[in-house]
């Protein structure tokens, strides 16, 4: 990956509907040479998608909160993870990451009130592979990134 594959990897996080054209004359090669470009880095696995952004907010999801939990036992059998991976079928959990530390898992929850927040906690208690939650409600958002920054 070289300067200009950084650069156009740059403006398309920025913007990922600017098209070849606008792209080619940003980076000063021909369009043929931005597509072959893209379809390395895309081949390469660097660029893994592209995808619409959604405005949590404009959707009625109005909470969004970071739960924290704990493996029963401390850690967790296959079948536990096979469950575990079941609530990504959940559309309000939108991330969800085993962490070192006290707790075992970190997942990001947005969804529409805090009612309908204490029933996706519910489904996660009751999932039996979590012990314990903590639940931390987000106030405000200062910024939010996507994906890996170059």
């Amino acid at each position: 990956m070289d300067v200009i594959d950084r650069e156009l990897i740059r403006l398309l996080q920025k913007d990922g509907r600017t098209t070849h054209a606008a792209l080619s004359k940003t980076v000063g090669l021909s369009r043929p040479s931005v597509i072959e470009r893209l379809r390395k880095l895309e081949r390469a696995g660097i660029i893994a998608g592209y995808m619409v952004v959604l405005n949590p907010k404009r959707m009625g999801k109005e909470v969004t909160a970071f739960v924290t939990g704990r493996f029963r036992g401390g850690t967790i059998s296959s079948e536990e993870e096979k469950g575990l991976m079941e609530l990504r079928d959940d559309p309000d959990i939108l991330e969800c990451h085993k962490v070192s530390g006290e707790e075992s898992v970190i997942m990001k929850i947005v969804t529409p009130s805090i009612e309908t927040l204490e029933t996706v906690l519910t489904r996660i208690r009751d999932s039996k592979i979590i012990d314990s939650t903590t639940t931390s409600i987000v106030l405000s958002t200062y910024y939010e990134k996507r994906g890996v920054q170059i």
